[in-house]
């Protein structure tokens, strides 16, 4: 009997023990804790829960159980229990205290009714809800069925992760319930044996997932949303703890893809009695109704939780239920957030309510903890309500006229008849459905609102939803065309090719029709503008004819892999052809206000839209997302205006496409596609070749953060030595607005290629130089060059230079004084800087600085973000000869031969920072998430402030009594202030400097500061051995020395330093030879030990 054979391997499991018993392998999901943690000193609970690893920690975790269920005598599979159909009680399995066995006859305890919770002696109990056997009625299935199609439907591993996660989570709390050591509570849910019954059918839901993948032809067994963790190994899969060989080396998330490596499989891959492709054929059907959802942000909360929606009509009237979801966490759970939104539909709702998605009504979330404590929805970010629209491919047929793009120098005379008698229809339409409504989408009149309820214009500049807005609106035009008599796509003028005229269909006035064999008006040569009383005019720039800027400038762009940054790059090429054609016309292409009344605004964008269309097939290449933009995921779902506004915009598809998100995939909403994806005539081959000879190069970029200036401008720049002697050669960029605009700033920097440039002056890479702007307006109006924010530098080395894996590189870190390298080491020096600054990654220098301060690696006792360094404690100088270690690493890695320098400033006689220290790359440093730079304002009394030349300085004064301390927590307070007055002296009143504790990191000379801050550690430790007193222990400030420091101790994704994570603790980090670098010199103020000794000695006498 299959049942009392799985009762009895689940009894024996239970009475074990061992490693492999019941209660070792339930530890490794909550408590009692048996991970790191990186914010926290105690271990915590080892499950993955809200990152997309989810799926496959569970996959393994469900095969460690049945595998020891197999050992302890189970003859089957672990079973699994299929909660998406309707029932009336849970599983008779694991719902009766006792059962009789088949073979002796004899009622025994079930051992699936509970678990004992071993290391506190209790018992897991259950508090089931009413609503998991409520029935669904006629024809239609349960929520939880609802929950998991959609999941299924998902065509991304993330955004199944996220939809599925959510979806498993409703078991737990409707069998768990407010019961404290339950299924609700992520610290005990696995100590309950229907843990595994639940988490079996979940594994295959997923598997089920991973073939509808394939019928798809896609594949189920990758994630490339997230290619950063696949190789990370999961605990504790990975420990030596863990007996199991299978699931240890299966502990990469990349090996626990395929079931059959992990030794199990299914009866059947069916759900609710449908196989794959009849899955397949009903989620297609269900895609083809319009649906609304509300958008979640999630991330942990400490607890779990269940969530109810209510529909709010207007405030006082909320009582419209629209659905619940729970969170599953606890105090111990590992810190997470989705980077995308949990989707929960609310379309039968606002149904039977009799509202359409974009009516006035809000969605009421109500948040109560386990323990019945209610928890403000405000701990979320705001919800949207989001529109998915439906596949509707009877129109598809309507729009095969229009599937091709054509380049406008390729139409035949026939296209253009057809597009210019369109648009003179097109023109002479007067009502909302004409050209003059439609143009007025973009500019003036404004036809929008800001926040403050100001007129203001619909288009969407300096913000990710640039491109997708743009999309849209060239498609209505062209569909605008086609219902007033078009019969080809509108063609798309490509300015990749060297310029030497505009396109012959917008440039004469007149053309001859020869098919009525008269001279007539060309509409492509401008536009009316009915509200201004005028035609839109061009100003031809000569700038337009500098085909080399241009290309660049798009090579640039292409090179991008994250939406946001190509988006930034693209929007101020696409600028530049608005104001090359626009020039200083007031109702030209240079005018945000009124370039949409110029029909080449339609053409130029055509093309814009091609280029967007040609880094969407890079990604593709490149196994990057192409269809989505993590980068903006709230903007992604938020509805453009004027499209979703039905006051404004008669036109149906647009309507119900007004949201970004739905832009992507242009082939199928939109049904067009480019007659060519061409970048200058090269193929995409071609191009990525390209794009790969650029990025093999060191490279400088002036770089820009800019924001909305009321006006359209030039900006000329030029680049300059400290001197004031600038390049001849000059560069622009354009920027394009109105008093109309809406505000914006973009969250990243503008970069221009200007390497050249650098090169020209004789200036190397690591130069410091300046850039100097002039802007002028449109209007000819010279405008102040702080209107937008200081250029700065930015390197980007070339790929050739490899970073080394730093187990292979065999470095002597001697520690010299940075006024004794050499020419040849301070290049270095600088280079290894560089190529520190440009590493994104864990290793890089935004992540390194990070550490310190801002924006806040640790957590204070409340739960609040906060700094890891240690300051004002015992710990001080052992935490920070950790982080100077860990600095001087990951130089070695990208590239330094020696260790890291030091300034003497004790002996030395300069009241100036050394001159390496004043330029580039340690002249400043960039704080990436602040989107600013470090500055300096060193005090003059920097190193001696006495006029007498005899006279010792405070600093000096200082330094000396720290030093004659003899009791480890004396001479830290002392030292303490000494290094505080470093850092005040050379930082000034700056906010973002060393003066900062939040920002000071981002100096690189606080690291050349910290090596000398160290040395005088070790100074310190030299005088207590050689007066024969303790130097490697510390006697005071227990118990916290004995704590592990933080961020050290965390794992590998946030500290990848094995010396420093193997001795996080202050006592391990006193004897720093173990770190394997030492210093030139140990001399203060040129004393030997013995001599600063005696010197000290002497000083005590005359007090």
């Amino acid at each position: 009997d299959e049942i009392s054979i799985l009762m009895e391997a689940m009894a024996r499991t239970q009475r074990d023990t061992s490693p492999d018993g019941f209660n070792a392998i339930a530890e490794y999901h909550g408590l009692p804790g048996l991970c790191p943690n990186l914010n926290a000193l105690h271990p915590m609970a080892c499950c993955i829960h809200g990152m997309p690893t989810f799926i496959l920690w569970h996959r393994l975790y469900a095969v460690q159980m049945e595998d020891s269920l197999w050992r302890h005598g189970m003859t089957i599979g672990i079973p699994y229990w299929d909660w998406t159909r309707a029932m009336t009680a849970l599983p008779s399995l694991v719902a009766t205290e006792n059962y009789v066995d088949s073979y002796s006859g004899k009622t025994v305890p079930n051992p699936f009714h509970h678990g004992t919770i071993g290391f506190e002696k209790s018992k897991t109990t259950r508090d089931v809800q009413k609503s998991l056997f409520e029935q669904p009625s006629a024809h239609h299935h349960t929520y939880l069925f609802e929950q998991v199609m959609l999941a299924l439907e998902q065509d991304d591993y993330c955004d199944f992760a996220v939809q599925y996660e959510i979806a498993h989570n409703a078991i737990h709390f409707l069998v768990g319930g407010h019961a404290e050591k339950s299924m609700t509570s992520l610290h005990y849910t696995s100590f309950d044996p229907l843990f595994y019954l639940h988490h079996s059918f979940v594994d295959k839901v997923y598997t089920i997932w991973q073939k509808l993948q394939e019928h798809r032809g896609k594949s189920g067994n990758t994630a490339n949303c997230a290619l950063s963790i696949l190789n990370e190994p999961m605990k504790p899969f990975s420990y030596s703890l863990n007996r199991n060989k299978i699931t240890h080396d299966h502990a990469a998330p990349s090996k626990a893809f395929d079931i059959s490596k992990l030794g199990y499989r299914y009866d059947n891959l069916e759900f609710d009695g449908k196989t794959v492709p009849e899955l397949h054929h009903i989620i297609e059907e269900r895609k083809t109704h319009e649906r609304t959802f509300v958008g979640f942000i999630l991330h942990g909360i400490k607890t779990s939780a269940h969530v109810t929606l209510n529909i709010c009509k207007t405030p006082e009237d909320c009582d419209h239920p629209a659905g619940e979801f729970a969170i599953l966490g606890g105090e111990k759970e590992m810190e997470w957030a989705y980077d995308r939104a949990y989707k929960y539909e609310i379309t039968d709702v606002l149904h039977k309510l009799h509202l359409r998605f974009y009516d006035d009504y809000t969605v009421k979330m109500d948040i109560i903890a386990a323990n019945k404590t209610k928890i403000p929805s405000s701990i979320f970010p705001p919800l949207s309500i989001i529109r998915e629209a439906p596949h509707e491919k009877e129109d598809h047929a309507l729009m095969q006229p229009f599937e091709t793009r054509k380049d406008v120098n390729s139409l035949s005379d026939r296209d253009v008849y057809s597009l210019g008698r369109a648009l003179d229809n097109f023109y002479a339409d007067e009502t909302t459905n004409g050209f003059q409504h439609l143009a007025s989408f973009h500019g003036a009149p404004a036809m929008c609102k800001s926040l403050d309820g100001k007129p203001r214009a619909c288009c969407m500049h300096g913000m990710p939803a640039f491109l997708l807005w743009h999309r849209l609106y060239t498609y209505q035009f062209e569909e605008a065309l086609r219902e007033h008599g078009s019969t080809v796509a509108i063609p798309y003028w490509d300015w990749t090719k060297p310029i030497k005229k505009l396109p012959d269909m917008v440039r004469g006035a007149s053309y001859y029709d020869e098919y009525h064999g008269r001279a007539a008006a060309n509409p492509y040569f401008h536009g009316q503008i009915k509200t201004s009383n005028t035609f839109t005019a061009r100003d031809i720039q000569p700038e337009l004819y500098n085909h080399h800027n241009f290309l660049d400038n798009i090579w640039y762009a292409l090179e991008q892999e994250n939406f946001c940054d190509f988006t930034v790059q693209l929007e101020i090429i696409h600028n530049a052809i608005h104001g090359c054609v626009g020039g200083h016309e007031p109702y030209g292409m240079g005018s945000l206000h009124y370039t949409s009344y110029d029909p080449l605004f339609f053409l130029h964008h055509s093309n814009t839209d091609r280029l967007f269309a040609v880094w969407q097939e890079l990604q593709k290449r490149r196994g990057k997302d192409y269809n989505v933009a993590h980068c903006a995921e709230y903007d992604m779902h938020q509805n453009m205006r004027p499209f979703n506004d039905t006051s404004i915009n008669h036109y149906d598809f647009s309507f119900k496409h007004s949201r970004p998100i739905d832009g992507f995939d242009y082939r199928t909403t939109f049904q067009y596609e480019y007659d060519s994806l061409t970048i200058n005539g090269l193929s995409l081959d071609q191009v990525e070749k390209e794009i790969k000879e650029h990025k093999s190069h060191d490279r400088v970029f002036a770089a820009f953060l800019l924001h909305d200036i009321g006006t359209s401008a030039v900006v000329d720049f030029w680049v300059c030595k400290e001197n004031g002697n600038c390049h001849d050669n000059h560069k622009s960029l354009f920027i394009l607005g109105g008093s109309l605009e809406m505000p914006w700033v973009y969250d990243r920097l503008y970069k221009y290629d200007v390497t050249p440039e650098v090169v020209g002056l004789g200036l190397g890479y690591d130069s410091h130089f300046t850039i100097k702007m002039k802007i002028t307006a449109t209007n000819g109006t010279l405008l102040n060059s702080d209107v937008i924010p200081p250029a700065t530098a930015v390197f980007v080395p070339g790929t050739e230079a490899k970073v080394k894996d730093k187990k292979d590189v065999k470095v002597d870190k001697v520690r010299k004084s940075i006024n004794s390298l050499t020419s040849a080491e301070v290049s270095n020096l600088k280079d290894a800087l560089k190529r520190l600054k440009n590493d994104n990654s864990k290793h890089g220098f935004q992540a390194l600085a990070g550490y310190h301060g801002a924006p806040g690696l640790c957590k204070s006792k409340t739960g609040e973000k906060q700094a890891c360094c240690i300051h004002g404690m015992p710990a001080f100088p052992t935490w920070h000869r950790l982080y100077t270690v860990n600095f001087e690493d990951e130089m070695i890695r990208h590239g330094l031969k020696e260790g890291l320098p030091y300034i003497d400033w004790s002996g030395d006689p300069s009241k100036r920072i050394p001159e390496i220290l004043n330029h580039e790359p340690f002249s400043g440093g960039e704080i990436k998430y602040k989107h600013t730079t470090t500055h300096r304002k060193s005090l003059k009394r920097l190193l001696s402030e006495p006029t007498d030349k005899e006279a010792p300085s405070t600093l000096f004064e200082e330094a000396l009594w720290a030093l004659e301390q003899t009791d480890y927590c004396d001479f830290v307070v002392n030292f303490e202030i000494v290094h505080n007055s470093l850092h005040w002296l050379i930082g000034g009143y700056e906010k973002y400097s060393l003066s900062n504790l939040d920002y000071a990191a981002y100096d690189p000379i606080f690291f050349i500061l910290h090596s000398s801050i160290d040395r005088f550690f070790i100074i310190w430790q030299e005088l207590q051995k050689h007066r024969h007193l303790p130097y490697h222990r510390i006697d005071c400030g227990w118990p916290h020395v004995g704590h592990k420091m933080k961020p050290f101790s965390f794992g590998k994704d946030i500290n990848p330093n094995e010396a420093t994570h193997e001795h996080s603790k202050p006592s391990e980090t006193l004897d720093y030879t173990q770190f394997g670098y030492h210093y030139d010199s140990l001399t203060f103020h040129g004393m030997t030990i013995p001599q600063l000794d005696k010197y000290i000695e002497k000083r005590k006498k005359y007090r």
